[in-house]
């Protein structure tokens, strides 16, 4: 998809060339930094929304009314006559 249409100032070039040569090195062994690496994700977590510390593991939830609203609280309940 061509992004030359999506702006309100045409750009003057569509391509930019960068020259450069660089190596790329994977490495994948992670024992040496997995410590640090584990620390700064709990920090990261913790300065944002962490499941570990927000929700309540222990409540004991009903997987179908997680919320225990009341069934005519839904726009489509259709009560029953009691009657069978």
């Amino acid at each position: 998809m061509s992004t030359q249409n999506r702006y309100a100032r045409p750009a003057d070039e569509v391509l930019w060339n960068i020259p450069g040569k660089f190596d790329t090195t994977f490495k994948w062994e992670y024992e040496d930094g997995v410590d640090a690496l584990r620390k700064l994700y709990e920090k990261g977590k913790n300065l944002q929304w962490n499941t570990n510390t927000r929700i309540d593991w222990s409540q004991n939830l009903d997987p179908e009314n997680p919320e225990e609203l009341p069934d005519e609280g839904i726009a489509v309940f259709i009560p029953t006559c009691g009657t069978g």
